[in-house]
């Protein structure tokens, strides 16, 4: 998801000055997130890396919170292009995807809804700006300084609210010397690709950087009577990022990103043995992983556009004000069969549009014991979510055909505030607050019958943290915090009005340890959370058309550690285990198919696996030739134990039982670390990993991840 856009955006700064070479609004170039390797005796490098996720840069190790962050280089020799392969980087992170729209989980707390107008549950950001639709996830990951993930509720510290984290992509910016990289990829199912950037001064204090790129890959589902394959990569791409430094103390950001990915990606592929497939045999349809059987010829698209402004005026050393505002217009088309078969049934028109503005001004201090932060929020979307279903010469309902789906109104207000003082030289407190407003209009629809409907919400939702720090590499603390995710507007129905469906808030409790050991060659970080849910919302269907967002209360609790070793100064070990116990609780729900209802207590939670381990090796070689200068070779594999999918989890095709994972990258570089020569496979045994389910009165439906695939990419920079 190449959010490498919007260079300027992102209001994470430090409170300290900036590397002279900085400078920029969205964060200070402090380090990356995987920086050059200390010498020995000098530390481990995971120890330096700096990150802006709490709007300062801090050393991962001393931020009293769960983040991971990996860097733009490191995306790209491994292979991963976009969010959905995120996961393989990133500990407790599962991402599902499902016509079209990627459903990501942290820790358990996500969300399965892609219906309606729901918020994501975990947000996605672009340099600061939020990306509010489920469709929006797939941007390419391309021209990126790094990645950052944050587990639990954010909205202390960020414009829009998060309940259950935050995913930041964070771009290179613009440099102060003229430099640039081109960049050539093949790969597995007749992948191509050319990317690259030109950056540098235009005139004094004026700074620009620009990127773009055209990808092109078959997709990874194949229809066995068309020859077409759906879910793959048509892209082309393009930002541009100003850099201007009036004086000494003002920076002004601007940045434009805009993309097109004409590549199909919405379907549903059957996974059992549908009703069409038993009553006409194997001929009309299939149930195998990565193959569908279509009358249709499928079709589809995404474009985006990102339009980005933001100041940094560094009042004094210890105060600076920033703004950041932005302007996201989004459009995401899928023409799909959803009989998933060659039977002349019915096809869908799916349309999911959303032009948004956001406007926010922070201001942050530092002073020698006490920090704060103190924000005002705008956001304001337009959004449609709109389905035609057009009915075949072989339903029952034929001919004709059915317009349904929601229309919004999003406005969200905020102030909030994140204030930090030590009451001793180890002892410190952490306050936060939010005061968040949300005023939204939504109309359903189903056929020629239309209702509007207004949700207006005002919550106070606080943070209260305590931080001690042990010695200076050993540090713990204990958090809460409350997340909140607004109700909103149904999908119309035929039976009638459908009642808005509530808000969801979240209680998250943590404890956690970060620590360092034998020079900070040995890293160990452990958390333990307990989440209390009111109110989670999860997607139900309605026969035969529509859809219902229902809520529940749930509870999870979790434990997590993530361990590094830096066994030589070419050798690095990690591992990082997670057990988590993600239930619902009372609530009795209608299984749409069979018209039984269910007592959901005690069922486990839809992308929580219990038990998930990722674990991996990196090891350098010192080839000493000039153009064969450095081998480095990466090695990872992540095991997830049964992954609930659907919530009333009757089956196996509810649920993926225990799977492992296993990706490898290579690269070599030449003396001056210019030319890079990157190989990876990704899932290299072949692993068919269901990551959707859906159930309708034709059969289970769904999406897998992505099969093995091969690439290798050939750079140089200059």
């Amino acid at each position: 998801m190449a959010l490498g856009a919007l260079v300027a955006s992102l209001p994470s700064i430090a409170m300290a000055k900036a590397p002279a070479d900085s400078g920029a609004v969205n964060e200070p170039q402090a380090s990356t997130s995987e920086p050059a390797k200390a010498p020995a005796g000098e530390g481990n490098d995971v120890g330096e890396i700096v990150v802006t996720a709490l709007k300062r840069a801090e050393r991962v190790q001393n931020i009293p919170a769960s983040i991971s962050a990996v860097s733009g280089e490191m995306l790209a020799q491994r292979g991963i292009a976009d969010i959905r392969a995120l996961t393989s980087a990133i500990p407790n992170l599962v991402v599902g995807e499902f016509v079209g729209s990627t459903l990501i989980t942290i820790r358990g707390v996500g969300s399965n809804v892609d219906s309606g107008l729901t918020e994501p549950t975990v947000a996605v950001y672009a340099d600061g700006l939020a990306l509010p639709r489920a469709t929006m996830a797939r941007l390419r990951a391309v021209d990126l300084e790094r990645v950052e993930v944050l587990r639990g509720p954010q909205g202390t510290l960020y414009g829009r609210n998060a309940t259950g984290g935050a995913v930041n992509f964070i771009s290179a910016r613009p440099s102060k010397e003229l430099t640039g990289k081109v960049e050539v990829s093949t790969g597995s199912r007749d992948a191509l690709g050319i990317n690259g950037f030109v950056s540098g001064p235009l005139a004094d204090g004026v700074y620009v950087r620009v990127s773009g790129g055209r990808e092109k890959q078959d997709g990874i589902v194949k229809v066995l009577n068309t020859g077409q394959t759906l879910g793959g990569v048509d892209a082309k791409y393009g930002r541009v990022a100003f850099l201007l430094e009036p004086s000494s103390d003002i920076a002004v950001d601007l940045g434009l990103r805009y993309e097109r990915d004409n590549a199909p990606v919405g379907y549903q592929q059957s996974i059992n043995a549908n009703r069409f497939e038993i009553a006409n045999g194997p001929s009309v349809a299939t149930h195998e992983p990565y193959k569908l059987i279509s009358n249709n010829r499928l079709a589809g698209f995404k474009e985006t556009l990102i339009v980005s402004g933001g100041i940094n005026w560094q009042l004094s050393d210890a105060l600076s004000l920033k703004y950041l505002g932005g302007y996201i217009d989004h459009d995401s088309y899928d023409f799909y069969d959803p009989d998933g078969s060659s039977v002349a049934f019915s096809h869908v028109e799916y349309d999911r549009a959303s032009k948004s503005i956001s406007q926010e001004l922070t201001l942050i201090g530092d002073y020698e014991g006490f920090k704060f932060i103190l924000g005002a929020y705008f956001f304001k979307e337009k959004a449609n979510n709109i389905f035609l279903t057009t009915f075949e010469s072989a339903h029952p309902s034929f001919p004709g055909s059915l317009r349904f789906g929601a229309r919004a109104r999003i406005t969200n207000m905020a102030l909030y505030g994140d204030i930090k003082y030590s009451v001793t030289s180890r002892f410190g407190l952490n306050l936060g607050l939010r005061l968040n407003h949300e005023d939204n209009d939504f109309n359903q629809f189903f056929a020629t019958a239309s209702t509007d409907q207004t949700v207006k919400a005002t919550r106070l939702l606080p943070k209260v943290a305590a931080t001690y720090e042990f010695s200076p590499d050993v540090n713990g603390y204990a958090q809460w915090s409350r997340g909140y995710k607004s109700g909103g507007g149904q999908f119309g129905q035929g039976s009638g009005v459908q009642p808005p469906y509530r808000p969801e808030v979240l209680d998250a409790f943590e404890v956690g340890l970060k620590s360092q050991f034998a020079d900070r060659r040995v890293t160990a970080n452990l958390a333990a959370f307990y989440y209390k849910y009111t109110d989670l919302q999860f997607l139900n269907f309605i026969p035969e058309f529509t859809t219902r967002i229902d809520n529940s209360d749930a509870r999870l609790f979790g434990v997590e550690a993530d361990f590094r070793f830096e066994a030589t100064d070419h050798t690095t070990l990690s591992l990082a285990p997670t057990w988590l116990d993600g239930k619902f609780k009372d609530r009795v729900v209608v299984e749409p198919v069979t018209g039984i209802p269910y007592n959901l207590d005690g069922n486990r939670l839809p992308r929580a696996p219990k038990f998930t381990v990722s674990a991996g090796i990196e090891q350098r070689f010192d080839l000493g030739g000039d153009l064969f200068s450095e081998l480095q070779l990466n090695g990872n594999v992540k095991y997830s134990s049964t992954t609930v999918l659907r919530f009333f989890d009757l089956n196996e095709f509810e649920r993926q039982t225990g799977y492992a994972l296993i990706d490898l990258s290579a690269s070599v570089m030449d003396a001056d670390r210019k030319t890079r020569l990157a190989a990876f496979v990704n899932n290299l045994t072949d692993k068919a990993v269901q990551i959707s389910s859906f159930r309708t009165a034709n059969g289970y439906y769904g999406n897998y991840g992505a099969p093995r695939t091969w690439g290798v990419r050939l750079s140089r920079q200059f």
